[in-house]
């Protein structure tokens, strides 16, 4: 491979590396409207001094950690 291929080769990685991971965290960001109640469940959460093994979240917007976390949605 010659030398004048190289910039552009990295340059194209980078770019779809950086695709991906937008990608990826779009995919996983999730917004919780007033009317509901997003449970998030498989891996462990303190709330405070205690411990649990999910969160609730209300209103707002949170990341799920992709394989290790699943969301169960209820409406109110």
């Amino acid at each position: 491979m010659s030398s004048q291929w190289v910039v552009p080769v990295v340059v194209v990685v980078l770019v779809m590396l950086l695709v991906i991971i937008v990608a990826t965290v779009i995919k996983n960001y999730h917004t919780v409207p007033p009317n509901r109640v997003d449970v998030v469940s498989g891996r462990k959460h303190k709330h405070g001094d205690v411990v649990r093994g999910y969160r609730v979240v209300t209103g707002g917007g949170y990341f799920r950690i992709p394989i290790l976390e699943s969301v169960q949605k209820m409406d109110l």
